[in-house]
């Protein structure tokens, strides 16, 4: 609308600069250029295309995981399969939490840290 006006109207386009015009007409055939790429991105919504025509990623990944010998697997399977022991806290330090923080406590947590808590 503007690079219309600047070439249509003789009164602004005696004012005009060429570098302006020059201008306009730039971000005029960006506009256009984007608008003609939408079918194109509409294809490829997760933007993978894109970032294997920039070559940031090859046209075809391959994901393999090295070879194991039978010990290491046995390893990593007892690894997975162990329990990660957590601490308890102690009927002391749970009072003292629940006197620091007894606003975080609604419902039933609250009426069950406030009778076993009490004094």
């Amino acid at each position: 609308m503007l690079l219309h006006r600047r070439l249509g109207d003789p009164r602004i386009r005696a004012t005009s600069r060429t570098g302006d015009i020059v201008l306009l007409g730039l971000r005029w055939l960006q506009f256009a250029l984007g608008l003609a790429t939408i079918p194109l991105s509409t294809q490829h919504l997760d933007g993978g295309m894109m970032m294997v025509r920039q070559g940031l990623l090859p046209g075809t990944v391959v994901l393999q995981s090295p070879a194991l010998t039978d010990a290491e697997q046995s390893v990593i399977e007892a690894m997975v399969e162990a329990e990660v022991p957590t601490r308890q806290p102690t009927e002391e330090e749970a009072c003292r939490y629940y006197e620091g923080h007894g606003e975080r406590f609604v419902g039933d947590a609250q009426a069950c840290c406030a009778t076993s808590c009490s004094p």
